[in-house]
């Protein structure tokens, strides 16, 4: 892809298999509070912000819903599943990562997730040596679907929008994205190609690697 030469990730669902974690939390907990979360809720709700989040499980299961604690509990899952070293790179995350680092690319990860659990993605995962940059939730006032977290990725990689590609597994994430006026590359995981990713997205692929020959295109 010509002019590309800034590569930015999302984490959980993109570059890791963390995902699962988060559905499991909101559905096992929820019960123990008295809701029936549905899969298919918490899934739209996946790379939304903190407050975005919020407002759709309150619209749909009251404004008593405990979105803290159940937020909570899905860090501890995933800490969980972390110090039993049960997280899984996605497929082709390691080859990709290694081509872009053997090909002078500049490389950063974009998450919703907290700084805090980001720290511990950086001790226990070989990989996240290699990111020039991290922005967490904690460092920009509105996160995905707005375009701020893919913005301030690329300021401080000194990169300029046009340059980069994004890669994500969210609607919300592609919606930053596309906000950012940046390209992007939908990989589908949980949340499945509709409408609107097609319309948003500048690549569709299956995996990680197939971003490898698709940086190699004219």
């Amino acid at each position: 892809m010509k002019n590309i030469d800034t590569i930015l990730f999302d984490i959980d669902g993109t570059l890791l298999d963390t995902e699962i974690y988060t559905i499991s939390s909101k559905i096992i907990e929820g019960k123990k509070y008295g809701y029936n979360v549905k899969e298919c809720d918490v899934i739209r709700a996946l790379g939304m912000s903190k407050e975005a989040s919020k407002k759709h499980y309150t619209s749909l299961y009251g404004e008593n819903f405990p979105v803290k604690e159940l937020s909570s509990k899905r860090i501890e899952y995933i800490y969980n599943a972390l110090y039993n070293n049960e997280i899984k790179y996605k497929d082709g995350a390691k080859e990709l990562i290694e081509y872009l680092v053997a090909n002078n690319y500049k490389i950063a990860l974009v998450s919703s997730s907290t700084k805090e659990l980001i720290d511990e993605y950086k001790k226990r995962l070989d990989l996240f040596k290699y990111f020039h940059v991290i922005i967490s939730v904690n460092d920009t006032k509105l996160g995905k679907p707005h375009p701020d977290p893919y913005l301030k990725g690329a300021e401080k990689l000194n990169s300029l929008p046009q340059n980069c590609l994004v890669i994500e597994d969210s609607k919300n994430g592609i919606l930053s994205a596309k906000n950012a006026n940046m390209k992007s590359v939908f990989i589908e995981d949980l949340v499945k190609v509709d409408d609107e990713i097609r319309a948003n997205s500048t690549h569709i692929l299956n995996d990680l690697k197939e971003i490898i020959t698709l940086l190699n295109k004219d």
